[in-house]
């Protein structure tokens, strides 16, 4: 937009009149210093408020990390899967293996317990219908 300014500006000039108006110092008269100048100032300005933005975003963002999240998460494993084909095409399937790993997980002698969740806390996930649990004892995080 800045560079769209000047070239319509320069396109639109009277060469005779710019060749003739104060010798060597064409393009320096009071409408092109009053363009430029304007623009000078919308581009300082734009700096300055993207540059105060930058830097309250690294504020929020340091200020985020610095919270607590009210569990500890030290010691905690976490599991991503990504089931495809015809086989999970079902959402029976897909209980039965997430019972199966978090009973298994169980069983192993270092593990206190295990649970199974679609979302993670502290993360996204928005839209993902809640799982329907088929045992009552079983819950997710």
């Amino acid at each position: 937009m800045f560079g769209l300014i000047p070239a319509l500006d320069v396109s639109r000039a009277d060469l005779s009149v710019a060749l003739s108006e104060s010798g060597g110092r064409s393009g320096t008269g009071f409408r092109q210093n009053k363009t430029r100048a304007l623009l000078v100032i919308s581009e300082v300005a734009l700096a300055l408020v993207l540059l105060v933005g930058a830097a309250l975003l690294i504020r929020s963002f340091a200020a985020l990390r610095a919270v607590n999240p009210g569990f500890d998460a030290h010691n905690i494993l976490t599991l991503r899967m990504s089931l495809s084909g015809s086989r999970f095409a079902k959402t029976a399937a897909v209980n039965q293996l997430i019972q199966d790993a978090v009973q298994r997980a169980e069983s192993l002698p270092a593990v206190s317990s295990a649970a199974a969740s679609y979302t993670l806390p502290l993360e996204g996930g928005f839209g993902i219908p809640s799982p329907r649990w088929p045992n009552p004892g079983q819950r997710p995080l």
